[in-house]
């Protein structure tokens, strides 16, 4: 089993969860069907997000006799409905609050049902604060299922690891409590960047972002090249991105070759690849590191996705994309000097095709219109 630091303190503000960060890693996993065992309501948004990319979530709808005698029916009943109905090669099974109170043994459950399909069960820990927790359990059921090799888990885990690591450190784990912020003005920001590419200032863009969040964040990139492009600007453009398409479950992979095509659309030539898309705790260092060895003074430095992974901050000149009002608020305090938000970043990118339009991306086309 791994480990995780859980000496850092109380946490005050909400924080994701773990259930939704294993529900989110088995449809990484290519599960046709993710089957919670608990209350109907339970991790209701998360549900109906994955349900916009092709993953069908149901319950096993506990209910007061349920946590009082047992669960195991309900939830065996549940998983042969899910056959009857939908027919899957590959079903997730996920603890959840509720049966993790009353001690369900979800695999023993499982083997009874003696299902026609192939499960992975997981037993998510729903009360630890790093939801990273759920993500590493989901892939260890994974990797003990043989759905994914030993090294895949592994290097999967030291991400995951990292990144929870660089939460505490520098992201919305970072104090007991943390503000919220509702960003800088788009606008101003976007006549900075644009009068910066008419007056012909070096700019560095930074793409560090979280699998499909990628295809949001990219669209930023895309938005710079375009007006570089319409204004015949002399500004070196320097690009820097998690887009390595040899990296990670077919999945993810598969973003990285939306985004290298939206790229090749509108001329991008990226400069350094420092990864895939599920690297984002380490290829951040890695990036600034490629930005400063280019240039000591660049006019504009512009982080897309999570920017807190980027130690740029102490940077004159840059401009933080990313989203939730505790992120942008732990952004500014590190030191960001501009700050956007994204707005429902995760939201629009479920179900999506290729990269798509983003709010500071539109704002950046609407000053050279």
């Amino acid at each position: 089993m791994y480990e995780l630091n859980r000496d850092s303190g109380k946490i005050l503000h909400p924080r994701p969860s773990p259930i939704a960060a294993a529900m989110y890693t088995l449809r990484d996993l290519g599960v046709d069907v993710i089957v919670l065992h608990g209350p109907a309501g339970c991790n209701f948004r998360a549900s109906r997000l994955l349900e916009r990319d092709n993953v069908v979530v149901v319950t096993s709808s506990l209910d007061h006799n349920s946590v009082i005698f047992g669960g195991e029916k309900k939830l065996i009943e549940t998983l042969d409905e899910v056959g009857a109905l939908f027919s899957p090669d590959l079903v997730g099974i996920v603890s959840t609050c509720c049966a993790a109170i009353i001690g369900e043994d979800i695999e023993k459950a499982v083997k009874n049902a003696n299902v026609g399909y192939r499960t992975i069960v997981v037993n998510c820990d729903p009360y630890n604060p790093d939801n990273v927790d759920g993500a590493i359990k989901a892939l260890e059921a994974a990797e003990k299922d043989k759905i994914i090799p030993k090294e895949e888990f592994l290097r999967q885990k030291e991400m995951l690891t990292a990144a929870n690591e660089n939460e505490r450190t520098y992201g919305t784990a970072r104090e007991r409590y943390l503000q919220t912020f509702k960003g800088d003005p788009h606008i101003d920001a976007a006549h900075r960047l644009t009068e910066d590419l008419r007056a012909g200032k070096p700019m560095a863009i930074v793409l560090n972002a979280k699998k499909e969040t990628s295809l949001l964040y990219a669209d930023v990139c895309c938005a710079i090249k375009e007006a570089h492009s319409r204004l015949d600007s002399c500004s070196r453009l320097f690009y820097v991105a998690n887009i390595s398409s040899e990296v990670g479950l077919p999945k993810i992979r598969n973003y990285s070759s939306m985004i290298t095509k939206a790229f090749e659309d509108v001329g991008i030539e990226v400069d350094h690849i420092t990864g895939g898309p599920d690297e984002y705790s380490r290829t951040g260092k890695e990036a600034a590191e490629k930005v400063m060895s280019e240039c000591e003074e660049w006019g504009s430095i512009v982080v897309c996705g999570l920017p807190h992974a980027v130690p740029l901050w102490e940077k004159k000149n840059t401009v933080a994309v990313a989203t939730g009002s505790r992120a942008l608020f732990a952004l500014k305090k590190l030191g960001y000097e501009t700050v956007l938000d994204e707005g429902m970043a995760h939201h629009n990118v479920l179900g999506a095709k290729g990269v798509v339009r983003s709010n500071f991306g539109s704002e950046i086309r609407g000053c050279i219109d």
